[in-house]
């Protein structure tokens, strides 16, 4: 028997002239239902199409056809996109009950004692559980929701904080901001309203990855300089992935750089990785960097950082990312006298 077929297709063109037209055709089938069985209605047919059509559209033009993974992916996002939605413009406080603050500790590579947290938001989704940053936080980009997500994190990570430091325990805070962030005057009015608020800036960093930097360079220079200006640190986290020039890491008010971790793990495996992060660890300290190395897993990794001068460590080898009460438990009882803050802050 033939297959009911639909095609749903995308034209585009100026409306200034003639021009070569683009094409984008998605085609979606009743083919392959079980013999008897009930295949798509018409409606859902037409949303397989458009759907197929998305995706030709995304590929540049061309022909796709349904394909029932990807669409799959596609509506999670979708309804993610929505629920993320929601979760602003509904109740108060259903912001506070599904965004919930992490902290990933940061270990004093030389005498192991955590001097600093980085911290992130987990989204305790109602449905599919706990949400790590990678799958939300595009959305949350393309919903223009970033700022919010960024305020509702420094508040709640700020208050951790104090809550710390309160129990004899100073540690450095960071957090991390997308390339369209650096060009939002709200950020920095952030960061004015935590620090007015009573944390000490000389506790804060913000970590810009380095291929956000050359997305809009003049305008993310004036943003990290008016970061910097605060007392606020500045970190150019995933270093050595995002293609600057020493020009370009020699014009930054940089503080520190984060070494990225897929250099950590394979520092023990290859022997130019090991030299690359060397070289990245000695470039740093000339210029009065500070280096953490991100995603240390291993004892032995630690190890050659330690040997190779490296400053702080952050991965699982320490811990993972836990909600403030844990990492209450792992700093333990307070000391008696808090560690001299370093020059700068790290993330």
């Amino acid at each position: 028997a033939s297959a009911a077929r639909l095609v749903a297709v995308a034209v585009e063109h100026p409306l200034d002239g003639v021009h070569a037209v683009d094409c984008s055709v998605g085609v979606a089938s009743t083919g392959g239902a079980a013999p008897g069985g009930c295949g798509p209605d018409g409606g859902e047919l037409l949303r397989r199409a458009d759907a197929a059509m998305y995706v030709a559209k995304a590929r540049g033009g061309g022909v796709a056809r349904h394909d029932a993974v990807a669409d799959q992916r596609l509506r999670r996002r979708g309804d993610l996109s929505e629920r993320l939605q929601a979760a602003f413009t509904g109740p108060a406080g259903a912001v506070r009950e599904e965004f919930r603050v992490h902290h990933q500790v940061q270990v004093d590579v030389r005498t192991g004692a955590v001097t600093g947290v980085e911290a992130q938001l987990r989204w305790e989704h109602p449905v599919l559980g706990t949400l790590p940053p990678a799958e939300f936080l595009p959305l949350a980009a393309r919903r223009g929701l970033l700022g919010p997500l960024t305020a509702h994190l420094l508040l709640g990570a700020t208050a951790d904080l104090a809550a710390w430091r309160a129990d004899g325990h100073e540690l450095r805070l960071s957090f991390a901001v997308s390339a369209d962030q650096l060009g939002d005057p709200a950020l920095l009015a952030l960061l004015d309203d935590v620090v007015d608020a009573g944390t000490d800036p000389s506790r804060l960093a913000v970590a810009v990855a380095e291929a956000c930097l050359s997305e809009d360079p003049e305008r993310a220079l004036l943003t990290c300089h008016q970061i910097t200006a605060r007392g606020v640190g500045l970190v150019i986290d995933g270093f050595g992935t995002g293609g600057s020039s020493l020009a370009d890491l020699a014009a930054l008010p940089a503080t520190a750089v984060k070494v990225d971790r897929s250099f950590t793990a394979r520092l023990l495996a290859d022997p130019r990785t090991a030299a690359i992060v060397a070289g990245t660890v000695d470039l740093a300290h000339h210029l009065g960097l500070e280096v953490v190395a991100d995603g240390v897993a291993d004892a032995g990794t630690l190890r050659a950082l330690a040997a190779l001068g490296c400053d702080v460590s952050q991965g699982p080898l320490h811990a993972p990312g836990a909600p403030a009460a844990d990492v209450r438990a792992l700093l333990g009882p307070a000391r008696a006298a808090s560690p001299a803050p370093r020059k700068a802050p790290v993330a």
